[in-house]
């Protein structure tokens, strides 16, 4: 039971106000949300990691999320919200593939 509550804790809901904060730090243009946002994503990285249909595309995630803060840091909005684009992609891969509603 506590083995899945952290997979949850860690997982999505995490990964979702991980993306929520890099979004509100674009739109707000503040360096400390986008760093939270790139710092929150990181475990859910690491759950991804370990499965095998994602393997090392997972490090995209974390990637394109640091990239956005160094796009907000230079005062970039436009890259920054470009960099998010992969990860929403991605995300939206892993919930249609990994997770198929049936």
């Amino acid at each position: 039971m506590l083995d899945n509550f952290g997979t949850f804790l860690f997982g999505w809901p995490l990964m979702i106000v991980a993306l929520l904060l890099s979004a509100v730090g674009v739109f707000q243009k503040r360096p400390i949300a986008a760093f939270l946002g790139a710092i929150f994503a990181i475990p859910f990285t690491i759950t991804m990691l370990a499965t095998a249909s994602i393997g090392l595309f997972a490090i995209v995630i974390p990637i394109c999320m640091f990239a956005v803060l160094g796009a907000v840091v230079m005062e970039i909005s436009k890259w920054a919200w470009v960099l998010l684009i992969p990860v929403l992609g991605l995300l939206l891969w892993i919930a249609v593939n990994l997770y198929p509603i049936i």
